[in-house]
Formats: C-alpha cells, sequence, structure tokens
C-alpha cells in the first residue's frame, strides 16, 4: 500500500498502473482493507484524467472498489473525497462538492482532497476559489505536480500573468523533470506573444513527456498556429484526437487551425 501511494505521487500513465497492480496485491493480503480499495479507485478515475482510459470504464470500476471500501468502513473521508472526484468527471459539480466538503469537515490536512476540490473549481472557472485550495493541497504535499500546474492555470486565467509566469518558473526549479511547468510556461510565452521563449519551453516539456502526451501536443499545436505553421498543427493535432474526441482546449485550438487554413 504504502509503495502503491509512492508510485500515485509521480503521476504518468505508467506509475497510475503501476500503483493500481500494487493497491491489488494489498487487497489480496488484506482483503479488509478499507483505503486500498479507496486507491483503486483512485487509479482508475486518474487514468481517466491522463486520457489512458474511457470515462464509462474508469466509473465502473471505481463505483465498485469504492462500494467496497464503504462497506468495509462507512463514510470515510478519503472514500468521500474519491465520490467527490469521480462525481467531479461526471460534471455532477453540485455533488461532487458536498462530497468534498464532507470528506473535509474534520480532515482538513487531507491534501488530495483540497487539490482534488481544486481541480473541480477550476472546472467551473471558480479559479479565485480555486487557487484558495489548492494551496492549502500544497501545505501538506509541496511537490504536487498537478497542483502546482493548477496553480498557474487559474491565474493565468485570472488575467494574472506576472504571477502565473513566477509560479511555474518556480515550479520548473523545485520539479525539473516535470514537463507541465514547461508546458505552463509555453501557454503564458504564447498569450503574451513571446513565441521564442514560447518554443524552447515546449521543446523542454516534449523531451520530459510521453510521445503522444496530450497537455504538451495540444499546446505545441497552439504553438504552431502562432507561428503559422497550420498545416503542421493540423497533422498534430490529428494524431491526438483520438485520445480525446471532445476536449474545449482540443476543440477550439483545432477551429483555429481549421479557420486559417480556410483563410
Amino acid at each position: 500500500f504504502v509503495m502503491a501511494q509512492a508510485y500515485m505521487q509521480v503521476a504518468t500513465v505508467n506509475s497510475y498502473q503501476q500503483a493500481l497492480i500494487l493497491f491489488e496485491k494489498a487487497i489480496k493480503l488484506s482483503p479488509d482493507y478499507a483505503l486500498a480499495f479507496v486507491g483503486k479507485a483512485a487509479c482508475h478515475l486518474l487514468l481517466y484524467q491522463y486520457k489512458h482510459t474511457d470515462l464509462n470504464s474508469a466509473i465502473t470500476q471505481a463505483n465498485i472498489a469504492l462500494d467496497r471500501a464503504s462497506q468495509l468502513k462507512p463514510d470515510m473521508a478519503e472514500t468521500l473525497a474519491i465520490k467527490g472526484l469521480m462525481y467531479t468527471y461526471l460534471k455532477q459539480f453540485n455533488k461532487a462538492e458536498q462530497f468534498y466538503i464532507r470528506a473535509l469537515k474534520g480532515r482538513l490536512n487531507m491534501g488530495a482532497a483540497h487539490h482534488n476540490y481544486a481541480f473541480m473549481l477550476w472546472l467551473q472557472s471558480r479559479f479565485k476559489q480555486a487557487i484558495e485550495h489548492a494551496s492549502m493541497a500544497l501545505e501538506t504535499n509541496p511537490l504536487s505536480k498537478q497542483t502546482h500546474f493548477l496553480i498557474g492555470d487559474a491565474l493565468a486565467s485570472l488575467g494574472e500573468f506576472d504571477k502565473a509566469l513566477l509560479h511555474y518558473q518556480h515550479c520548473v526549479n523545485i520539479l525539473p523533470n516535470y514537463y507541465g511547468c514547461n508546458v505552463g510556461l509555453g501557454i503564458i510565452y504564447q498569450i503574451t506573444g513571446d513565441l521564442d521563449k514560447a518554443q524552447i519551453n515546449l521543446d523542454i516539456s516534449a523531451s520530459l513527456s510521453e510521445p503522444e502526451n496530450f497537455w504538451q501536443n495540444s499546446t505545441y499545436a497552439s504553438l504552431l498556429i502562432h507561428q503559422g505553421s497550420f498545416d503542421r498543427a493540423v497533422s498534430l493535432l490529428q494524431t491526438i484526437r483520438h485520445k480525446v474526441p471532445i476536449d474545449y482546449f482540443l476543440l477550439r485550438t483545432s477551429w483555429l487551425a481549421d479557420l486559417a487554413l480556410d483563410n
């Protein structure tokens, strides 16, 4: 179980797959250990978030694991928090928020719950609240990759580009092997018109990420559009569209590329 938690912190498709195997082993060793079932559910959901599995199968598997955790230990805060994440993916935000609030009521130091709550708030463009909960998540896990990216993106979404830039630069310093920090910088530099720096940071992120990484490739396609390389942008978008056919950022970037080609 402890090894599985360590793999969860790495936050890649491969690490979540390995964590899932280890949670399964923990369950075989101790079938009544509720936290192992919660971990298993979290893995299935995060593999969906990382564009590796489809939503229906992730929800089905997570539900089975969470139901078992609830049978073993009713109203456990960790179970409530992952149920919040599940309903976040289902876009049932009111229900998700109720689970997050219940989970955090007596456990304010649950970093993962604060992060997932922040993620839900970010999805709803409630960026100030998202930053508040993400900052609390960093207090318990200051090296959380996803939390750093979320804060940077929320700051950028509020138009606070200087603060977002400083945050992503801090992220690069403390997490030099995490591609997301450089993706974030690439996004900010595109917004502020410094395409040379955007290119540098996205080249770095490409060297740190898997070849089919959705966020790296979709952000790079956006840069290609800014640079006038419309055919290359469309070609790159086609390579990732099969993994995530409906995504706001992907659809917007694809529309811009198609519009540029038409003109």
